[in-house]
């Protein structure tokens, strides 16, 4: 009888069939600053190709092929009379048509000019517009407004009052929005260090209130890189700040309204090169969303930001068009929705772990009665196997996520699949998922050769 390995992962057929809640519609999106609009997404002539296939290949994953897409915006240029203004409330239009978006669309809060605030909400919303009416989930105002103090972008003496009656102001004029963009950060909010008022400021406003959401970073690089090679892998990079959303989070539920991170990445201010943009960001990646999902959260926008460290992919000018280099946390994200596809819910486990690997695992199961289990390896030292016991299904087919080391940012591998040198960001070779052979009745045995992840899929037995 073959010896049980060290690492073991057993789902009881009770959870199967209880499950959790299910895995929220959209729970996986992006974030793009609005100078990406033109620069990535398209203009008013239509969508750029090469981006078109890389959201392809995260919307043919997402249930009801529905991604979030948040444009952070802090100014009044949603509008003008020249490009790259011109084009691009058209590009999103476009966009929208081609595909189930739901928006949230940032608009001025900081200026106190509410009639050209309410002219760009109305530019937004109008039919003219050209975005369907269903396309915006959410109108956002501002950009972390808790912080215009320390960014010198509110004018007047900034503060609490003054905020919450702006925000009455703009409500009283175009109806419910978004609340306004909390940091995340641990303080001072508006100036004087007081505690953070999100929950006492969301039951004041709910019934103006469609949606709440904050950013939340792992490290930062706005006053130099706090973060080094190897720490995206460290288990406190993806569970040491869920505790303290949870009180946010619980705020915003009580009164029915959902809870977003429309910031998320590794490292704010753009991200650290050597870290946000290697393998070790996939990882961190694939294990975050599914850590945020455990907490409840309604929803996670990855930042992107064309040309910075911690973004998917990176556009540039070339002939005829524009070129791609693909990151490593885009096969993260693309990993995660696959997980999560068709309806999901989550899926209670259990991992035993005799030596503590720094290893992690998640299952879900669809509504097609699918189970897909992932694995995580995070640990240098550790290869496996692990073990993985589910009865009543069939041989899993297994498509692993592979990088030559850690801190490499090219060479990853998905199921065989490359998105390296993509010329339009579609993936590379053949797609291969080799099916497990049980090692013992309803066991199956995935032995990594390095760090790395691996999505097993199963299905019922005939």
């Amino acid at each position: 009888m073959a010896q049980a390995p060290d690492v073991q992962v057993s789902i009881a057929q009770a959870d199967l069939r209880n499950g959790t809640t299910p895995i929220p519609e959209a729970f996986a999106g992006l974030d793009f600053p609005l100078a990406d609009v033109t620069t990535v997404i398209g203009n008013a002539k239509g969508l750029n190709p090469t981006f078109s296939n890389l959201l392809k290949n995260l919307a043919m994953f997402a249930s009801n092929g529905r991604i979030r897409i948040r444009i952070g915006n802090d100014t009044l240029a949603w509008t003008g009379p020249n490009a790259p203004q011109k084009d691009r409330i058209p590009a999103l239009a476009h966009l929208a048509r081609q595909f189930n978006v739901s928006y949230l669309l940032g608009v001025d809060f900081k200026s106190a000019n509410l009639a050209a605030t309410t002219d760009a909400i109305s530019a937004l919303t109008s039919p003219g517009s050209g975005l369907p009416a269903n396309s915006i989930e959410a109108l956002e105002l501002g950009n972390e407004a808790d912080l215009y103090p320390a960014k010198a972008q509110a004018d007047g003496n900034w503060n609490y009052s003054l905020f919450d009656a702006r925000f009455a102001s703009v409500a009283k004029a175009v109806g419910k929005v978004a609340a306004p963009v909390w940091a995340g950060t641990k303080g001072p909010f508006f100036g004087r260090g007081m505690e953070n008022p999100l929950a006492s400021f969301v039951s004041s406003n709910a019934a103006s209130i469609s949606m709440v959401d904050m950013h939340q970073y792992y490290g930062s690089n706005c006053h130099g890189a706090t973060l080094s090679p190897g720490d995206l892998l460290k288990p406190l990079a993806t569970t040491g700040a869920q505790a303290s959303f949870q009180p946010h989070i619980a705020a915003a539920h009580a009164h029915r309204l959902p809870f977003i991170l429309s910031e998320w990445n590794s490292a704010s201010c753009g991200g650290i090169a050597g870290v946000s943009d290697t393998f070790e960001s996939a990882l961190w990646t694939l294990d975050g969303l599914f850590e945020w999902l455990g907490v409840g959260l309604d929803g996670v926008t990855l930042t992107t930001g064309n040309g910075l460290p911690y973004s998917p992919w990176q556009f540039k000018p070339a002939a005829g068009g524009t070129s791609v280099s693909v990151a490593p946390n885009y096969y993260g994200l693309r990993m995660f929705l696959q997980a999560t596809q068709h309806s999901a819910r989550r899926v209670n486990l259990t991992l035993a772990n005799g030596t503590r690997h720094n290893v992690k695992a998640w299952a879900t199961i669809d509504a097609q009665n699918i189970v897909r289990v992932v694995l995580i390896n995070k640990d240098r030292s550790f290869t496996g196997p692990i073990g993985i016991s589910l009865g009543g299904y069939a041989a899993p087919a297994s498509y692993a996520l592979s990088a030559p080391s850690f801190s490499a940012s090219n060479g990853l591998r998905y199921a065989g699949q490359s998105f390296d040198d993509t010329p339009d960001g579609s993936p590379a070779g053949a797609l291969t998922a080799p099916t497990l052979a049980a090692t013992t009745p309803g066991r199956y045995d995935y032995r990594f050769s390095g760090i790395g992840a691996v999505l097993l899929e199963f299905k019922p037995a005939p």
